[in-house]
């Protein structure tokens, strides 16, 4: 019986059924494409908050793909996000997540939240928020 090293697929190749509007783990271009999105995966949150909510799911590589190298620093991979306009689903959908990695934001519009969004991807390729990260987890 022969063992396959499962690999983490690149995200660009990959098929994307949101057309280009929102894929895990890659930031937002097209901010009137996403304020279309968002507003579509909130349209049954009710009652509205004034804010608006992610859920980003972070896993590391090595649960994805079940091979752990101790040779290489672990990679995070943005896998979903979950969007909210009622910050009670948010909260508790967010405190029910598997991996502690896993982060809420909030902002006032959409725009603000393409921007967090985007940041907290950075914040994932950053040595010294990771460290910070991996002292809380």
């Amino acid at each position: 019986m022969s063992t396959k090293k499962l690999t983490t697929p690149d995200i660009n190749t990959l098929s994307n059924p949101c057309k280009g509007i929102e894929r895990a783990n890659a930031p937002i271009t097209d901010i009137e494409a996403f304020r279309e999105y968002v507003n579509l995966k909130t349209m049954g949150d009710f009652p509205h908050s004034k804010k608006y909510f992610c859920v980003m799911l972070f896993f590391e590589e090595s649960d994805i793909t079940g091979y752990y190298n101790p040779e290489t620093k672990e990679n995070w991979i943005n896998t979903r996000n979950l969007y909210f306009r009622n910050g009670s689903k948010a909260l508790d959908t967010y405190a029910n997540t598997r991996c502690p990695a896993s982060q809420l934001i909030d902002a006032e519009t959409i725009e603000e939240l393409a921007q967090k969004r985007n940041q907290m991807l950075d914040n994932f390729k950053d040595e010294k928020f990771l460290d910070e990260l991996h002292e809380t987890l």
